[in-house]
């Protein structure tokens, strides 16, 4: 169950970097399944596909998202980029104290700002 979960949550990230590069359709249906959370049935119903038409698009995209992943490397990426500016924001915390001088407090400030708008991406 938790790896299913981990697979999905994985799909989600790859969708969000990589879902313009799949045919509408595509996108739609794994935005259903993923961020909709609809299962399979209700995806067919809604679509106007089977069920094993859905489940087949679902595989097929999903392997497409992975393989944009595997090339382009973008998500990943952009999670080594928050972890490393994560850590720098931790550092720059660390040297902030109520006297410290005001270029150290400015780097805290600039790197919380860089790491809300990475995760806003």
């Amino acid at each position: 169950m938790e790896e299913m979960i981990e697979k999905k949550f994985e799909a989600t990230i790859l969708l969000s970097w990589y879902g313009p590069l799949l045919t509408d359709t595509q996108a739609h249906v794994m935005d259903l399944y993923l961020n909709e959370d609809l299962t399979l049935a209700e995806i067919a119903e809604q679509s106007g596909v089977s069920r094993q038409g859905v489940y087949d698009m679902l595989n097929r995209a999903g392997k497409q998202l992975t393989q944009y992943e595997s090339k382009l490397g973008l998500a990943r990426r952009a999670d080594e980029r928050l972890k490393k500016l994560d850590r720098c924001l931790k550092l720059a915390e660390k040297i902030v104290s109520d006297d410290a001088d005001e270029a150290a407090k400015e780097l805290k400030e600039e790197l919380r700002r860089m790491i809300d708008e990475e995760e806003r991406t």
